[in-house]
């Protein structure tokens, strides 16, 4: 016998004696109907822990197969990476595939013009309040401030104090003194007009001005009207009485507020236009209006600055004539004539 039969052998007999050796010791512990029982349940156990792993890689594998079945399908559509694509898809002339663009520009932020447009808008914006917070709040017309012409100046003229001035003409309490008269009378309450106008209130001037009973929307025209109209929506407002006089005068026809008959004067005076006719309403000329008086105001002005300075230049010219060299010899020569003569005259009336 050689080596190699001796040692199979020898293995053989070991794993006889193992067997026989497990076999007592399951016969001393368990009966062989719990044997049974035992052995069967075991197995189940393993049967279904088997299964539910089997289950699962091959959920995992299906996924994976169909990651890369979807990542195929998309390769086939768009091209490949060195840009050729496949499956008849239409590129531009960088290759690019024209499908693939517009799946990207539906990606797209904003764009980039819109958000400078909207910085631009603000920064507009803030420069105008920044300005306006520096003007009188009650002069939006931006009248010049002529002397005499303000609501201080003619409270002064009246013997009145400023706060009762605005009382009585029902005006805001916080307007300035400077505050011109031309746009002070804009902030007059509907009520109180009509009885400066002789009526006995405003329901009585309302009808006979034919004001309507709510303010119309206008259309923007100005550069700061466009800009207020993107951020702020006008709304229609009630005419009351406690209207500021301003807002019902743009409500009126210039039929009404000027006469028909009137009405080629008042265009020429203000240089309107033929499309300016009696059913315009004030408010659409307000500007060219309101652009007069400042040219009137203004006029008024430099006009008063011209006298002023006229008056300070010959009133200089007048003392340095009283206190010329030349003009004190020749009185004092004169008055020494004068006495000689006076004097001659009286000796020979003595003689």
């Amino acid at each position: 016998m050689d080596e190699k039969n001796f040692n199979q052998e020898n293995e053989e007999m070991k794993n006889e004696e193992v067997e026989e050796q497990s076999e007592d010791l399951a016969e001393e512990t368990q009966t062989p109907d719990e044997n049974s029982e035992a052995d069967y349940t075991l197995d189940e156990d393993a049967y279904n822990e088997a299964q539910e792993e089997i289950i699962s890689d091959d959920t995992e594998e299906s996924a994976e197969n169909s990651d890369d079945d979807n990542f195929l399908e998309e390769k086939a559509e768009y091209g490949s990476l060195d840009n050729e694509p496949t499956g008849g898809t239409m590129v531009d002339e960088s290759g690019i595939p024209i499908n693939l663009q517009e799946n990207d520009k539906k990606k797209s932020p904003l764009p980039i013009i819109i958000v400078v447009i909207i910085i631009i808008i603000a920064l507009i914006i803030a420069t105008v309040f920044a300005m306006k917070n520096d003007k009188n709040p009650y002069n939006p017309m931006d009248y010049p401030v002529a002397e005499g012409t303000t609501i201080g100046d003619i409270a002064e003229s009246y013997g009145v104090e400023l706060s009762e001035f605005l009382s009585v003409y029902g005006l805001p309490e916080d307007m300035p003194a400077d505050t011109p008269s031309y746009s002070s009378e804009y902030y007059i309450p509907c009520d109180i007009f009509a009885q400066m106008a002789g009526y006995e209130n405003f329901e009585a001037l309302k009808e006979v001005a034919q004001i309507p009973d709510e303010t119309t929307v206008s259309e923007p025209t100005t550069l700061w009207e466009k800009i207020k109209s993107i951020f702020i929506k006008e709304e229609p407002q009630p005419i009351t009485g406690d209207t500021y006089w301003g807002v019902a005068l743009d409500e009126m026809t210039l039929g009404v507020y000027v006469g028909e008959e009137y009405m080629d004067e008042f265009k020429e005076l203000y240089g309107l236009g033929d499309d300016i006719t009696i059913d315009t309403k004030y408010k659409e000329v307000r500007p060219m209006i309101e652009d007069y008086i400042r040219t009137q105001l203004q006029a008024q002005i430099d006009q008063a600055q011209e006298q002023q300075e006229n008056a300070t230049d010959n009133s200089n010219e007048a003392e340095n004539i009283d206190e010329s060299p030349e003009n004190s010899e020749e009185t004092t020569s004169t008055d020494i004539d004068e006495a000689s003569e006076q004097t001659d005259s009286v000796a020979e009336e003595s003689e």
